[in-house]
């Protein structure tokens, strides 16, 4: 690859977060394969020797280290970054009136992880106010 792209993944065996793949003896399709394993939706992907998660199990959304990473060689005013989300940009609503438990609780997990991703989206745009923030793609449901 041309640039540098930061994917984490979570070990489901020793529940650490790996996101500095060039230390995987692997390739990006394998890394790939591994992050879209979503725990709770998917099994984990068997993959690069390891049993594997997707790295939001550990960190909704991990900008910090892709930008450390950038800055290790380039200056806050010449990064560029784009940001791929799990989840909506934005909290639709709903009529939750005849939900019942089970509905309510993934209805509860779903705003959960809307302000997780949220609060880290605000967290590294209050920390690196000098990056260009070219694109944040969201899924549209």
């Amino acid at each position: 690859m041309q640039r540098f792209a930061d994917v984490g993944l979570t070990d489901a065996i020793n529940g650490t977060f790996v996101d500095n793949i060039e230390t995987l003896d692997t390739n990006l399709v394998d890394v790939m394969f591994a992050s879209f394993s979503y725990a709770g939706f998917f099994p984990p992907a068997e993959s690069m020797g390891h049993t594997w998660f997707d790295g939001s199990v550990i960190w909704s959304i991990d900008i910090f280290s892709a930008v450390n990473k950038c800055m290790e060689t380039h200056a806050q005013e010449d990064i560029v970054l784009d940001v791929l989300l799990t989840h909506n940009k934005t909290m639709h609503h709903v009529d939750a009136s005849d939900w019942h438990i089970i509905r309510l609780a993934l209805r509860a997990g779903e705003i959960l992880h809307y302000y997780d991703v949220m609060d880290g989206m605000l967290r590294a745009q209050f920390a690196y106010p000098n990056i260009t923030w070219r694109h944040i793609i969201s899924p549209s449901q």
